[in-house]
């Protein structure tokens, strides 16, 4: 199973890239991952920010942004990475997205920056259980200037609140595409992954260990990563009729190592005509 992971950017140069604006007041953020790398801008002005990830491959990969609250560099921070993907209680997740499974797929997700450095890590494991990361799967992120402010909400979002351990959210939607408001009300870090099921599977099919060779029960769509406590995305997501499963694959330490759907945090969604 996989799990929710983060990425940071930051540069007060004058070589670095800047970023071409989506709209007056978002600016566009396209993000690539590879084995084991992101390829993406070095900096972006403070404000609402729009990603897109693509991934080139050939391993699965997600994009987590983090920042801290202490007064360390960017590589004292990345020198302080856990080897499995985990996040210190001083780092905090802004999210960013969670990839495809379908790897010619791209995820876009909105994200409110304040000014400062952040970090893109990758938590993905690989299959010895280290985190993308510790294979050097980290960049600065360098949010710039005093920004725009965010553009109002706009009034067909879809509001879907994380919690400990459940999803707060419609049980059905209209196929088309949706902008789906993720936010935090919890004490921990959620994230939000959006699958469809399979022909014939259900839930409990998707929360069981699948056997070698078996078919895969559900099909990842795209998500967020990691959020913390009080954060929110705004996750783009194109729906075709069907059955979907929102699940949480943060994993809880505190509890002997099962990730938060085995603790509850999953829930079905249906998608209609």
């Amino acid at each position: 199973m996989r799990w929710s992971r983060i990425a940071l950017l930051i540069c007060l140069t004058s070589t670095c890239q800047s970023a071409e604006r989506a709209s007056s007041s978002t600016t566009s953020l396209p993000v690539t991952t590879r084995d084991f790398a992101f390829e993406t801008l070095d900096s972006v002005p403070a404000g609402r920010v729009r990603m897109v990830m693509t991934n080139a491959g050939p391993s699965y990969h997600h994009v987590q942004l983090i920042r801290w609250d202490r007064d360390l560099t960017w590589q004292q921070v990345v020198d302080s990475l856990p080897e499995d993907g985990a996040i210190l209680p001083w780092m905090i997740p802004v999210g960013g997205i969670e990839g495809p499974d379908d790897y010619s797929l791209s995820v876009t997700v909105d994200l409110d920056l304040d000014a400062g450095v952040y970090l893109f890590i990758c938590r993905i494991w690989a299959p010895d259980k280290r985190a993308h990361s510790a294979y050097g799967m980290v960049r600065p992120l360098y949010v710039v200037g005093s920004g725009v402010p965010p553009p109002p909400r706009a009034a067909n979002e879809v509001p879907i609140d994380l919690n400990e351990y459940a999803f707060t959210a419609p049980d059905t939607l209209r196929a088309g595409t949706h902008a789906l408001r993720v936010e935090n009300r919890g004490r921990e870090e959620h994230h939000i992954a959006v699958a469809r099921l399979a022909p014939g599977k259900s839930a409990a099919d998707a929360m069981r260990e699948q056997a070698p060779n078996e078919p895969p029960a559900f099909v990842v769509v795209g998500g967020t990563a990691s959020i913390g406590p009080g954060l929110h995305n705004t996750l783009h997501v194109s729906l075709a009729p069907g059955p979907y499963l929102l699940i949480c694959f943060v994993l809880d330490r505190a509890r002997v190592g099962k990730r938060h759907y085995e603790l509850g945090m999953i829930r079905s969604l249906t998608v209609t005509n």
